[in-house]
């Protein structure tokens, strides 16, 4: 029995802390807690950037934090709007809003990084590594 819970604490934990954006060769996965992973084809990530998310509950607070925002090519038809766990973002209209309280720090230099790995991704060869 407490085998059995170590190791539900341990894929909790693994799930939890594993990276909201990652790179998977050909694709942008995106993954969100309660929610399956998204694997967009990186020809249609046009690129990230800086945003506010905010949220009002009700009866509670409202409250803001930094985000990333992944800006999708309209010529992206299919990838416009998917319905994500409310505590964790936003995608319609072909922007993905990833809420920053519950992943690591959202900074400029972050930002920065996730372009660059784009680019460095769509350069590469189809099936070249994979970064994190």
């Amino acid at each position: 029995m407490l085998a059995a819970a170590i190791v539900a604490v341990g894929v909790t934990l693994r799930l939890w802390f594993s990276p909201r954006i990652y790179y998977d060769r050909t694709h942008l996965a995106l993954r969100f807690p309660d929610s399956q992973v998204f694997r967009i084809p990186l020809e249609a990530v046009e690129c990230f950037f800086m945003g506010i998310a905010k949220y009002e509950r009700t009866g509670g607070a409202p409250r803001e934090s930094a985000a990333v925002v992944v800006r999708l090519a309209d010529r992206a038809l299919e990838w416009k709007q998917r319905d994500l766990p409310a505590d964790y973002g936003t995608w319609s209209d072909g922007y993905v809003l990833i809420d920053g309280t519950w992943c690591e720090s959202i900074t400029e230099t972050k930002v920065l990084e996730l372009n660059r790995w784009l680019l460095e991704a769509k350069k590469s060869p189809p099936g070249v590594g994979a970064a994190s």
